[in-house]
C-alpha cells in the first residue's frame, strides 16, 4: 500500500452502506487492515506520519509542528 492512497480512507467518495456480507475471496485491503498499518507506522515514526497527515490535509499541522 502506498501512503498516497491513505487519504481516501478518511474521506471516501461513496460510503458502502449495505447489509450484504463481504466477499471472502477479496484480495483488497479492508479498513481494518489500513487502520492497523497506520497504527504500526504511527508507533514507529510518529513525527513523519504526523507531517504526512498534515501535508495531505487530514490532520491539523499544529500537532506536527509541536513534534519538531
Amino acid at each position: 500500500m502506498n501512503l498516497e492512497a491513505l487519504p481516501k480512507y478518511y474521506s471516501p467518495k461513496s460510503p458502502k452502506l449495505s447489509d450484504d456480507a463481504p466477499a471472502t475471496g477479496s484480495g483488497g485491503l479492508t479498513i481494518t487492515d489500513v487502520m492497523a498499518a497506520q497504527g504500526m507506522v504511527q508507533s514507529k515514526a510518529p513525527l513523519g506520519f504526523a507531517l504526512f497527515l498534515a501535508k495531505v490535509g487530514v490532520q491539523d499541522p499544529q500537532f506536527a509542528i509541536e513534534g519538531l
